[in-house]
């Protein structure tokens, strides 16, 4: 849809609101459109991502096409030629398409806003800590869960690939069990499960806290909590 095509989709949306009544098959795009939009990013617990709004393309592209054809319809009848408007339809879609494409290539790639998000930054900053400990020889432990500041996404999976690590998403005592505490052990937790992070401080009062920042604006990511082993191999 573009910037350019914004304007165009609202149109659409007006007119077959209008429409709706005395013709019911508009009901397809927008039924179409907001089942996307309403279920793929209002009712998620993460914020939207564009590539959700991918399985409505068909949907909007067919609400941008009726708000062309309206202004096409509009400016036929303004230099009073009707027979004009299919050709000034497809005009003024060519212009969108042209203005979209614009848009796109010396814009949105160049300014890279689609990846400038702060849940990607925390994913790659989770990704890289993790792999910054597993390096170092040490088991990595993901305290978390899929509603919280850090999860198991899947940048992390893709980076921590071929890298076992653990994904704790039970209570603490339950994902204890799966540590092996004869090594030394890195816990990665999110601000969401720090009474977790109270626990392990004092389960293991040898253990070390830290806080993790983002490196794009400095704020509070996730804590880290290392452990040497506590038991001998």
């Amino acid at each position: 849809m573009g910037i350019v095509g914004g304007p165009l989709l609202l149109i659409g949306v007006y007119i077959s609101l209008i429409a709706l009544w005395k013709w019911p098959k508009w009901s397809l795009p927008l039924g179409w459109a907001f089942t996307v939009i309403a279920a793929g990013s209002t009712f998620v617990t993460s914020p939207p991502q564009y590539e959700r709004y991918v399985a409505g393309v068909a949907a909007f592209s067919l609400l941008v096409e009726t708000g062309i054809a309206l202004v096409a319809l509009a400016l036929a009848k303004a230099i009073k030629r009707p027979n004009a408007n299919r050709s000034i339809a497809v005009g003024i879609g060519t212009l969108v398409l042209l203005g979209n494409v614009a848009f796109y290539l010396w814009v949105y790639i160049p300014e890279g806003q689609y990846l400038n998000l702060r849940t990607n930054w925390v994913a790659n900053r989770q990704a890289n800590q993790m792999l910054e400990e597993y390096n170092q020889g040490r088991q990595v432990v993901l305290v978390a869960r899929f509603d919280t500041n850090i999860q198991n996404s899947l940048i992390v999976q893709f980076l921590m690939t071929g890298k076992p690590y653990l994904n704790g998403e039970e209570d603490l005592p339950n994902l204890l069990t799966r540590v092996d505490l004869t090594k030394p052990t890195s816990f990665l937790v999110s601000p969401q499960r720090k009474d977790d992070l109270t626990q392990l401080i004092h389960f293991f009062p040898s253990g070390k806290t830290f806080k993790v920042y983002l490196d794009e604006n400095k704020e509070f990511a996730f804590y880290l909590f290392r452990l040497d082993s506590v038991l001998k191999s």
